[in-house]
């Protein structure tokens, strides 16, 4: 990605690595049910559907690939960019653990969307672990970011870290509760049942994880003008 744009994206990059991938897993959702290709509900409530089901063929496919493929390489800039932003130095990197951790989530979300469709034990088994490594990969880094914002509000006394941090917090442990839940419904004889609530705490499940990005945008865009600002100030604007 050319470096102008990526500069004009960075101060957006939480509120598009949410976008891209809800619209476009809704919007598969979306064309699959209008073509009959799985049934038409509301799959948040009542798990007619899972989302790999949604996106399958062609062309609910492709548009996957239009929304996923730019949100994985967008989520591992977001890592990167992550320290430097919060502590108003753009030239400071995140912990080693944080940029890897995010971008084993972004690579896993590519191999799921790669094998998507794809028949044959493999391609199911690639997937299988693809989604869930990046849905565990990307919560262990939004909780990794939490516990940095947590230790800059120590060292700045910046109030805004904390309550920024508590805020991510709170919506983390939604996340994981609804996580939680998929252990007991393991225990439902009824396989038709089953699946169905299994398919509702997955979409739900990548929409709260999703969320996430929306709670850090506007702590994010507000850091990125403070930024912008010190620059300015820097080279005597």
């Amino acid at each position: 990605m050319h470096n102008s744009l990526l500069d004009k994206l960075k101060p957006h990059l939480p509120i598009l690595v949410f976008l891209l991938p809800v619209i476009s897993i809704n919007l598969a959702y979306l064309v699959a049910s209008f073509q009959a290709h799985i049934p038409q509900c509301i799959p948040y409530f009542s798990g007619c559907t899972s989302i790999s089901s949604a996106g399958r063929i062609m062309p609910q496919k492709g548009i996957f690939l239009i929304g996923m493929v730019p949100a994985a390489i967008l989520s591992m800039q977001l890592w990167y960019q992550s320290e430097g932003w919060f502590t108003r130095d753009p030239k400071r990197k995140p912990s080693t653990t944080l940029v890897l951790t995010g971008a084993l989530a972004s690579l896993c979300l590519l191999v799921y969307v790669a094998t998507l469709g794809i028949p044959g034990d493999v391609y199911r088994l690639f997937r299988k672990f693809g989604v869930l490594l990046y849905f565990g990969c990307t919560f262990i880094a939004q909780l990794l970011l939490i516990r940095r914002l947590q230790q800059l509000a120590i060292e700045t006394g910046d109030s805004q870290h904390r309550v920024l941090a508590n805020r991510l917090l709170k919506l983390c442990v939604l996340i994981l509760l609804c996580g939680i839940v998929i252990v007991p419904i393991s225990l439902i004889e009824d396989p038709v049942r089953r699946k169905q609530i299994e398919n509702i705490v997955e979409w739900n499940y990548a929409l709260l994880l999703h969320i996430y990005y929306v709670v850090l945008y506007p702590a994010w865009r507000r850091f990125a003008t403070q930024i912008n600002k010190d620059t300015e100030l820097t080279h005597g604007y």
